[in-house]
């Protein structure tokens, strides 16, 4: 595979869902209802890389946290109150939810895989993008629910083998990165 965008998008917490719908607002011409962060600030760092993509891309995505303010909604609905969950809670709760979403938007049919993060992501996300053998991979890591950091690489298939890489700023080295701040 070989790397031929990347884009790194830094949100700040202050930064709200009616912020990031806006900014959306500009690449999109319908967005869907009843996302949650996680899915929103996704969504956000996705969508500069939109006209790049083909209809076969997979999304391979990792994340060092759920959507936080989802589970709690549906622990408390479950747990506490001892009723069913809401629609939205149980759907988004599924950690390949904001996968599920970027797909919709940008109209991609390739694989959908969402893992923990670790030490070894970015290899990992490669790995699995190249066993999947995919034309197209879209690599997302997002790290810190609060001050959030999206990193996200477009590969494509190609006769090369991508090094395995254990850092964003490793895999990128050899490209311009498009780097977006929303506080």
């Amino acid at each position: 595979m070989q790397l031929i965008s990347a884009a790194q998008t830094q949100i700040a917490a202050g930064f709200t869902n009616k912020d990031i719908k806006r900014e959306l607002s500009q690449h999109f011409n319908a967005l869907p209802r009843r996302l949650d962060r996680n899915a929103w600030q996704m969504l956000l760092a996705c969508a500069p890389l939109k006209n790049k993509v083909h209809s076969q891309c997979g999304i391979y995505i990792a994340a060092s946290y759920p959507a936080a303010d989802t589970m709690t909604s549906l622990l408390n609905t479950v747990c506490v109150s001892q009723l069913q969950p809401k629609p939205f809670e149980f759907v988004n709760s599924v950690s390949n939810a904001a996968g599920f979403y970027v797909a919709q938007q940008l109209g991609l049919e390739g694989p959908n895989l969402f893992i923990s993060q670790s030490d070894t992501t970015w290899s990992q996300l490669i790995s699995l993008a190249q066993a999947d053998q995919c034309p197209q991979a879209m690599l997302l890591c997002c790290d810190n629910p609060d001050d959030s950091l999206i990193q996200v690489v477009l590969l494509e298939r190609s006769e090369q083998s991508l090094a395995a890489s254990n850092s964003f700023a490793e895999l990128t080295q050899t490209i311009s990165v498009q780097r977006f701040t929303y506080a």
